[in-house]
């Protein structure tokens, strides 16, 4: 064997997202959460049925917090990309940076510099808004597993020559990750 190829989520990581932020920059007065505690209750209320590992983080984080779910109707996964559900009569959505920017056309300014620096810090993060703006973003941790840098260092001992990671997450966090685990 001279190459192996881990998957990040739950291969190198323990595949238990938890949330690390809750962002509110929502910059208009229009329909939408007024606080960071309602867009979690929105990001819930959108996840409530999905099985998704960064779903059910949101879900434990706004339980954990206190937070009631929004009362959103039919809820969509969007494969790849997040989820959707209608909030009082409208389209809002929770997934990732790119689907709000190449799918929605949706401008991320309010949420650049964060975006940046969670994903710098390793986190996956999600946005959360509508299809005319981002309300905020929500950041997950996935924690590497006890062993990941031990096993890498016996593979690489025991003459592996090349040793990589499979991930969907931007370039960012999967640097930030690869750094940890010596990749």
């Amino acid at each position: 064997v001279t190459v192996v190829a881990f998957d990040k989520t739950g291969t190198l990581t323990r595949g238990m997202p938890e949330v690390t932020d809750v962002i509110f920059r929502k910059a208009s007065d229009g329909p939408g959460p007024a606080s960071a505690d309602e867009l979690l209750a929105v990001a819930a209320g959108v996840e409530r049925l999905s099985a998704h590992p960064l779903a059910r983080a949101v879900l434990r984080h706004a339980e954990a917090c206190r937070v009631g779910l929004a009362e959103v109707t039919e809820s969509r996964a969007l494969t790849g990309a997040g989820a959707q559900a209608r909030l009082d009569g409208r389209e809002v959505y929770v997934g990732r940076p790119d689907f709000f920017l190449e799918t929605l056309g949706v401008r991320l300014d309010p949420l650049s510099d964060d975006l940046a620096r969670l994903e710098e810090e390793g986190k996956t993060v999600a946005v959360v808004g509508s299809a005319e703006e981002p309300w905020g973003a929500i950041a997950f941790r996935d924690d590497l597993r006890p062993n990941a840098v031990q096993a890498i260092r016996h593979l690489r001992a025991a003459g592996v020559a090349k040793i990589v990671m499979l991930t969907g997450d931007n370039p960012r966090t999967a640097a930030a990750i690869a750094g940890a685990v010596g990749l």
